[in-house]
């Protein structure tokens, strides 16, 4: 059996469940006062792209020989879905916007904390795919040479 078929199983399930989850936040506790409408649209903007890395994963752990070459392309694909979390972040919960965080009634503050810590654990989880698959980069490029 080979070493790293679990670690790409699990990857992709770790990105299945992702995508679930983030999906789900951001359709139920994201506020709605900016979206046209009270839609979703403009949440399932940022969720869409995001499908992108259950299906590398799912390659990845199927036929790893033959979508190895993409595994650059994921690992940087994760890391930019990190440096975007953390700008969102950044920007949403600057100081500036504390007074209207705080004017804001009790419901919606818990919406938007609960997004903030959703995607803040999934952001760890993320780090995590990241080494993992590093990891198997790394095998991949040792086999190679």
């Amino acid at each position: 059996m080979e070493v790293y078929r679990p670690l790409r199983a699990t990857l992709f399930i770790y990105e299945l469940l992702r995508l679930f989850i983030l999906a789900g936040m951001f359709a139920f506790f994201s506020p709605m006062e900016g979206a046209e409408r009270g839609g979703v649209f403009p949440y399932l903007v940022y969720v869409t792209p995001n499908a992108l890395f259950p299906l590398i994963a799912l390659f990845l752990w199927l036929r790893l020989g033959e979508f190895k070459a993409y595994l650059p392309l994921y690992l940087a694909g994760k890391v930019i879905a990190l440096i975007a979390f953390y700008a969102w972040a950044v920007f949403s919960f600057r100081p500036a916007l504390r007074e209207a965080f705080l004017g804001m009634d009790a419901g919606s503050i818990v919406h938007g904390m609960v997004l903030l810590s959703g995607s803040f654990i999934l952001s760890l989880g993320d780090l995590l795919s990241i080494f993992g698959s590093w990891l198997l980069f790394n095998k991949v490029k040792s086999e190679a040479v």
